[in-house]
C-alpha cells in the first residue's frame, strides 16, 4: 500500500509538471535524478553488479522493455483524464495477473473468466462509450488498458526471475531503461529552438517525483517476489484511493457516478475472484499437509482377537511369578 501510495505521489507531481513540460522531457528529467538513487540503494547493498543467470538476463530485459512501454502509456493516460478514471481502468491488472498466473501453471476455472469478463465490462463503463467519453477522455481510457495490459505481464516476469536476481537492481534497470527511452524520444525536442528549459520550480517538483518514484520502483518488485499473488493484489485496489485523493485536491476532478459505478464493479469482481483463489490455495495447502502427516506417521500394528486373548492369559501368570520371585529372594534375606 506505501509503494502505491508513493507512486500516486510521483504520479500527481508529474501531471502537474506536464501541464507546463512536455510528457518525455518531465519522464527524462526525473528519470536523471531517480536513477542516481536507486543505484546508489543497490551498490550500497553490494547488489547492483551481481551476477544473473543468462534465463533472468532475459527475463530483466523483456520486464525493462515492458516497464518503459507501461510507463509511457501511463502518462499518456493521465495527461488526458482524470487520474480516477485510469486507476479504475488499471484495477482490472489483478485480475490480469491472476488469470496469468493461472495460465502459466494451472487450470482457468470458468468462475475465473467470468469474473474477469465482469471486470471488464466496469471498465467500459467508466469509458462510456458513444457518451462524453469521446476525445481526449477517450483516449486516455485506450492508454490505460494499454497500461494494465504492459503492468500485467510486467509484474508476471517478476515473479519468474530466480530468488538471487536482487530487487534493486531490477529496479535501477527499469528506471533507466525509462529514462533512456524518454531522453531518445525527446531528442527532437531538446533539438528545436525551445530545447530542454525547465525552470527551477520544475526542477524542484521533479527532484520529489523522484524521490517517490525511487522508493516505489523498489517497493512494486519486493511485493510481487516477495508476496503471495492472492495476498499482494488486493492492496492494488488502494491506487483508486490515492488516485481520487490527489485529483480532487490538486486538480479539482471529482469523480462522476459513471467512474464511481465502474470502480464498484471493477473492485467488487477482483476482491471476489481474489478470494476464491486464496480459498483454493488454502484447501490445497492443507490437503497436502494432511497427506505429508499421513505419509509420515508409523504404520498401525494390527492384533487378532486370538492374540489379544493369550496376552490377557498370559499378564496374569506373569504377575504371580515375579511375585513368588520376590518373596523367594525376601526368604533367603533372612
Amino acid at each position: 500500500m506505501a509503494s502505491l501510495g508513493a507512486f500516486a505521489c510521483n504520479d500527481a507531481i508529474v501531471k502537474h509538471v506536464m501541464l507546463t513540460l512536455p510528457e518525455v522531457q518531465a519522464v527524462f528529467l526525473r528519470g536523471l535524478l531517480a536513477v542516481p538513487l536507486v543505484s546508489a540503494l543497490s551498490a550500497y547493498r553490494r547488489e547492483l553488479f551481481t551476477p544473473a543467470a543468462p534465463r533472468d538476463r532475459r527475463l530483466i530485459a523483456v520486464r525493462c522493455v515492458m516497464d518503459a512501454a507501461n510507463s509511457f502509456s501511463f502518462l499518456a493516460a493521465i495527461h488526458r483524464g482524470p487520474m480516477a478514471d485510469v486507476a479504475v481502468v488499471l484495477a482490472v491488472q489483478p485480475l490480469l495477473v491472476m488469470l496469468g498466473a493461472r495460465v502459466l501453471g494451472e487450470r482457468i476455472e470458468p468462475v475465473q473468466w467470468a469474473l474477469a469478463f465482469v471486470g471488464l465490462l466496469g471498465v467500459v463503463v467508466v469509458s462510456r462509450p458513444g457518451g462524453h467519453g469521446a476525445g481526449a477522455r477517450g483516449s486516455s481510457i485506450l492508454f490505460a488498458a494499454a497500461c494494465a495490459v504492459l503492468g500485467s505481464i510486467r509484474d508476471l516476469l517478476a515473479r519468474r526471475l530466480g530468488r538471487r536476481v536482487p530487487s534493486t537492481q531490477v529496479a535501477a534497470l527499469s528506471a533507466a531503461a525509462v529514462t533512456v527511452s524518454a531522453g531518445v524520444a525527446s531528442l527532437p525536442q531538446i533539438a528545436s529552438a525551445s530545447g530542454l528549459q525547465p525552470t527551477p520550480r520544475e526542477l524542484v517538483l521533479l527532484c520529489a517525483a523522484s524521490l517517490f518514484v525511487a522508493a516505489a520502483l523498489v517497493g512494486s518488485v519486493l511485493q510481487m517476489r516477495l508476496g503471495a499473488t492472492g495476498f499482494v493484489q488486493p492492496f492494488r485496489y488502494s491506487f483508486i484511493l490515492w488516485a481520487t485523493l490527489f485529483d480532487v485536491a490538486l486538480f479539482g476532478d471529482w469523480p462522476d457516478p459513471w467512474t464511481l459505478l465502474g470502480a464498484c464493479i471493477v473492485v467488487g469482481c477482483g476482491v471476489a475472484s481474489l478470494s476464491r483463489e486464496q480459498r483454493r490455495q488454502g484447501g490445497a495447502a492443507a490437503a497436502a499437509a494432511q497427506h505429508a502427516t499421513r505419509e509420515s506417521s508409523p504404520p498401525l500394528v494390527e492384533v487378532d482377537d486370538v492374540a489379544c486373548d493369550e496376552l490377557s492369559e498370559e499378564e496374569p501368570r506373569s504377575r504371580d511369578s515375579v511375585e513368588a520371585a520376590l518373596v523367594d529372594s525376601g526368604k533367603g534375606c533372612r
